[in-house]
């Protein structure tokens, strides 16, 4: 695809820049949708030789901003290296805030995204990390130690933290966990009354108290979360181990087209090198990037 360079104008005024950059923004993204959809149609979606994970981080700014102008309270803000974690922290808690969420990046030797959400419970603090891949892998194990390491370090100045890591294992391409993650954190917006009890759990002697970090996975993890968490994950297999952990998983909708899990599941799987992979974040990402183009305070 020939995309052709764009050209900006340097002899204007501050709010001709400041228009001229932002049509100029919405020309990239347009582009990177069309790019997108053409994937999509074609089946390279999955084997794109783009690299969405760097698109993503350059964008997920006007992601968050977008997200936060749609969901009122959301309180979603991004961090692109957990060094920075714990005086973000300091500052929603000293604003007022009891509960807000973050996309957090691994930080300076790469690229790897998790949602975090935290709540703040009778003077404790809650940390609740969404990982939409799994352990086994360098990022997210990386991403997961930093984290931890830096709010360890940063005890004396965050009330009483309690860390927690839920791994979705809903991740099974490369670059996706940044549009995951963005999903996630809105996820544990609107599901509220399963993440506050989540959150329960965390702060209760049911998990270890103090700076531990808990690892829920697997059944443990699937048993506490409706199915609303699980529509994007990538993997059948994937889908039928969080049925057989919550067996009604599949009888409440997932989506405002009234589709349950699997049936949802079915009809965006796609054959990918002799095996079904689910196009359901791709079309996320679309659908999200869309937002940002059309969002005129987002661009």
């Amino acid at each position: 695809m020939n995309i052709p360079p764009i050209h900006i104008k340097t002899d204007l005024t501050n709010q001709d820049e400041k228009t001229t950059i932002q049509e100029a923004t919405k020309e990239e993204l347009q582009l990177l949708i069309a790019t997108m959809e053409r994937e999509l149609a074609s089946g390279e979606f999955f084997t794109s030789h783009k690299n969405y994970a760097s698109i993503d981080l350059g964008k997920m700014p006007l992601l968050i901003e977008a997200a936060n102008n749609k969901h009122v309270g959301l309180n979603l803000n991004f961090v692109s290296n957990p060094i920075d974690l714990p005086s973000e922290i300091v500052r929603a808690i000293s604003n007022g805030k009891e509960q807000f969420r973050y996309v957090v990046n691994m930080g300076e030797s790469g690229i790897h995204f998790a949602a975090i959400d935290c709540k703040m419970v009778d003077g404790k603090l809650s940390l609740l990390l969404m990982e939409p891949a799994n352990l086994n892998s360098m990022g997210p194990a990386m991403l997961a130690m930093r984290v931890s390491s830096c709010l360890k370090r940063e005890a004396e100045i965050i009330p009483k933290p309690h860390f927690c890591i839920a791994v979705m294992d809903i991740q099974r391409s490369n670059s996706e966990c940044g549009i995951f993650s963005v999903g996630l954190a809105k996820k544990m917006f609107s599901e509220r009354a399963p993440l506050d009890a989540l959150h329960e759990e965390i702060l209760s002697e049911r998990l270890p108290d103090g700076m531990k970090c808990d690892v829920l996975e697997g059944e443990a993890l699937d048993r506490l979360l409706p199915p609303t968490f699980y529509k994007h994950a990538q993997s059948q297999r994937r889908l039928d181990q969080y049925i057989r952990a919550h067996p009604d998983g599949n009888d409440t909708p997932v989506n405002k087209k009234g589709e349950l899990l699997l049936d949802r599941a079915k009809r965006l799987m796609v054959p990918v090198d002799e095996k079904l992979i689910s196009s359901s974040i791709h079309q996320k990402r679309i659908m999200e990037y869309s937002a940002i183009s059309d969002d005129g305070k987002s661009v």
